[in-house]
């Protein structure tokens, strides 16, 4: 695909399949208003006989379990679950090359806007398959340079403070 074509995958949201263009969230959907949400990132690679296979699908599966237990997320599927919802982006989306699952999964669309955590809301899980590109060279010699380090081996950006375990 060039840059001049339309890139519109088919994507699931909620239970739904359809295009990315017409896919659309609540505005009170916690991941949306909070940032209250998990991805993750599975690679698909293009194989000689045709078709794509994921790349270490049950460590990156293992990890969003570890990842939602850890923000207090219900997992919504089990591993058969979410291994048959990416066969099905991968069959909704067939093509050359290879290509990359991602997998978003919010706590839920909740009543109204408040910082506590809502009770008996379903998760938000949205999943879609996009072209796995890496920048060329080019790109890479453009790309923004990293902000300073404070003295406490921290880095400082124009909203907060971000610190590595060793600060």
């Amino acid at each position: 695909m060039n840059s001049s074509e339309a890139w519109d995958p088919t994507v699931y949201l909620n239970g739904e399949w359809g295009p990315l263009s017409e896919a659309r969230i609540l505005v009170l959907d916690r991941g949306f208003i909070f940032g209250d949400s998990v991805y993750e990132v599975v690679p698909l690679y293009a194989q000689a006989e045709g078709g794509r296979k994921s790349f270490r699908l049950t460590q990156h599966l293992a990890r969003l379990e570890r990842s939602l237990g850890k923000i207090r997320i219900a997992n919504p599927f089990d591993n058969a679950g979410w291994r048959a919802l990416i066969d099905r982006a991968v069959r909704e989306n067939e093509g050359a090359g290879d290509a990359l699952v991602y997998i978003q999964v919010t706590r839920g669309v909740a009543k109204r806007r408040g910082h506590a955590f809502p009770t008996g809301i379903e998760p938000t899980v949205f999943m879609m398959i996009g072209p796995l590109t890496f920048p060329d060279a080019a790109a890479h010699a453009a790309r923004m340079p990293l902000p300073p380090k404070t003295s406490a081996g921290c880095i400082a950006t124009s909203s907060r403070l971000r610190c590595s375990a060793t600060c």
